[in-house]
């Protein structure tokens, strides 16, 4: 690394972070609605828009359930 280049230090790791923390919390979300639709029977088939809404309210459920954890973050950088 020379002078000019910026360094890649804790807030580089700390955003790749929080990215698998969305990422994990999406996941979450999105397998625990397929249950409750399916109600216990396993081939039951998932529509792709159900899914959609699915996805769309497990992206929402991510960004507002790491936010606070990012900001606490933030401060301690």
């Amino acid at each position: 690394m020379t002078e000019t280049e910026p360094s890649r230090g804790s807030k580089a790791s700390s955003m790749e972070l929080n990215d698998s923390q969305r990422a994990s919390y999406q996941i979450f979300v999105v397998e625990s609605f397929k249950e409750w639709y399916k109600d216990g029977d396993s081939k039951k088939h998932i529509p792709k828009p159900v899914v959609g809404v699915f996805g769309a309210i497990a992206g929402a459920a991510s960004v507002y359930g790491t936010l606070p954890l990012m900001s606490l973050k933030l401060e301690c950088i």
